[in-house]
């Protein structure tokens, strides 16, 4: 029977149970292996990854893929047949590269498996809610009736911890949910879906945070390595960064960190929701155009965006210019009939 441990973290949480009871659901085991990853900047870049449950778990939450395929791509590779134009798992900076991987149109379809449990089904729910106030990414689901529209998509299961693959990978990806995951969590396995590498990969890491080697578990201490060297970072190093690693991710005595910020009194690994960076980080994975400078306006009783797009805008035909968010968060057409007044919304100065 194979071991593996599933950590927990020190972040602190707005409501009880909300964020998964401490719970970071990182997974690790003694069956350490070494596989390959390329990318637009480098060619196959040897890694260390667990073997949990048949899939190769990187940096304790994400899968690069199952053992199989890893072994499969890694046995090419020592045999001089990997493609050197292949472009399979290319990370830079804090987001993986390469258009291939995105979500076309920040469009990202979802469907959930009946086995989850409510709380888990409502975690899901409300990160969806939570990702679409604050960013123009949109979340739809997949249905038999639009499977033909949706081929590639995200599919949420039950697991025994918190883990997703990086970036769209085509086809059915899956979203692996234990019952400890929580809210936070599962917004932060959506930001791998979405492209987004844990934030400590950074290229620039070792000038904001400390690595606390001696006090990592044994076997554990590849998750710490940076990989991540052969592109740019994006945007400023984010303490506050929902991807980031907890203080104390794989640690020997939980009373001490593994990570310290090198700025006092900053905190790392919080789960309460997006950061700054995130947002802006996601908005420039899935920047869809239009003017970046807006204007605020307040809406009143009875507007819809046509009549708004009219009056402030001069063409109401200009609808879809409109912006929910200062992040970018566009509306669609579903939305339009949804304002509340008093609301506040952004309008291009365009």
């Amino acid at each position: 029977m194979q071991n593996y441990a599933v950590a927990a973290s020190d972040h602190e949480c707005s409501s009880e149970g909300e964020c998964g009871d401490d719970f970071d659901g990182l997974l690790a085991s003694d069956d350490v292996r070494t596989g390959f990853i390329s990318g637009t900047n480098f060619t196959n870049k040897a890694v260390q990854y667990s073997v949990v449950d048949g899939l190769a778990v990187f940096e304790g939450c994400i899968v690069l893929g199952t053992v199989e395929e890893m072994e499969q791509k890694a046995a090419a590779v020592r045999a001089g047949q990997e493609d050197e134009n292949e472009e399979e798992f290319g990370p830079s900076g804090v987001h993986i590269v390469g258009q291939k991987y995105r979500w076309p149109n920040g469009i990202l379809p979802y469907a959930i498996d009946p086995r989850l449990s409510e709380k888990a089904k409502d975690w899901i729910r409300k990160a969806i809610i939570h990702w679409q106030e604050r960013t123009s990414i949109r979340f739809v689901s997949r249905t038999n009736s639009n499977a033909g529209q949706y081929p590639n998509y995200v599919y949420f299961i039950p697991s025994n911890g918190c883990w997703s693959r990086v970036g769209m990978q085509g086809g059915k990806q899956d979203i692996g949910l234990s019952d400890r995951c929580g809210l936070g969590a599962t917004i932060h396995e959506i930001g791998h879906a979405l492209g987004l590498w844990h934030e400590q990969s950074r290229e620039d890491r070792d000038r904001h945070i400390k690595i606390h080697w001696e006090n990592i578990q044994p076997g554990k201490i590849h998750n710490f390595n940076q990989h991540i060297t052969d592109g740019d970072d994006h945007g400023r190093y984010d303490y506050d960064s929902i991807m980031h690693y907890s203080s104390q991710a794989f640690a020997v005595d939980s009373r001490k960190p593994t990570i310290s910020p090198v700025v006092p009194g900053k905190r790392i690994g919080q789960r309460q929701g997006l950061s700054e960076g995130d947002i802006a980080t996601i908005q420039t994975l899935y920047s869809r155009g239009g003017s970046t400078k807006t204007r605020p306006y307040t809406v009143k009783e009875g507007d819809w965006l046509f009549n708004i797009a009219e009056r402030e805008l001069g063409d109401g035909d200009r609808w879809r210019e409109i912006m929910k968010t200062p992040n970018g968060g566009f509306f669609t057409e579903a939305e339009a009939g949804n304002l509340r007044a008093g609301q506040i919304i952004y309008l291009p100065l365009s």
